[in-house]
Formats: C-alpha cells, sequence, structure tokens
C-alpha cells in the first residue's frame, strides 16, 4: 500500500561532524530510503529530500528532484562533504521556509524530518 508522506533528511556537515561520519549518515540515509520499494516512491507517494548544513544549508534533493529510488539512491551516495561551522538555528529556519514551503509540500500529507 503506498501512503503518501515527504520525508527530509537533515545532514550536518560540519568539521565537527567530520568526514568519516557523513559518509556513516549517508550509508544510513540510503539504508531508510532502500527500505521503501521503488513503486512506493514519487508524487503520489513517499517523497525524499535531504538538506545538509555547515556555514549555510543547501537542499541537495528537493522534495520534487526524483521519482525512481535508483536515481535518488545514486545522489545520495554522491553527496559531497562540505565542512564548516555548525549552525543548526539556520538549517531549521531555511527547512521552514524553502524545504517545506507550501509551493514544495502537500497539503494534508505528513512531513518528517
Amino acid at each position: 500500500t503506498v501512503v503518501q508522506a515527504d520525508i527530509v533528511f537533515l545532514v550536518d556537515e560540519s568539521w565537527s561532524v567530520g568526514q568519516t561520519s557523513f559518509f556513516r549518515v549517508k550509508d544510513f540515509i540510503s539504508a531508510i530510503m532502500s527500505s521503501f520499494q521503488d513503486n512506493a516512491v514519487g508524487a503520489e507517494g513517499v517523497r525524499f529530500g535531504v538538506t545538509l548544513f555547515g556555514d549555510v544549508p543547501r537542499m541537495l534533493v528537493a522534495l520534487t528532484d526524483y521519482s525512481s529510488l535508483e536515481d535518488l539512491l545514486r545522489t545520495v551516495g554522491d553527496l559531497p562533504y562540505g565542512g564548516g561551522s555548525r549552525r543548526t538555528g539556520s538549517a531549521l529556519r531555511f527547512l521552514v521556509d524553502s524545504v517545506f514551503s507550501p509551493a514544495i509540500s502537500r497539503d494534508f500529507t505528513p512531513k518528517v524530518l
């Protein structure tokens, strides 16, 4: 059964996390995404997003970017580590204003961070 959900991963890429831990987080995200069947991912089902933050938050995978689980997993595997200072407050504000904006999010769909 396909259930709608908008799931966004907020990933700290600051220097305090380090590159090794960053790559572990990417593996974790891929494992979570892989637990969904390909036909459950897409515009009518589960949509995934990934936002990285250090000095500046960056939405590298928008909720509307991918309808194929294979393409999504490839992109997550290629996410770059940027380092920087940890600015959690800016990242949370970015999520509210941009990632879960009314233009992107769906009405009556659970939003999971």
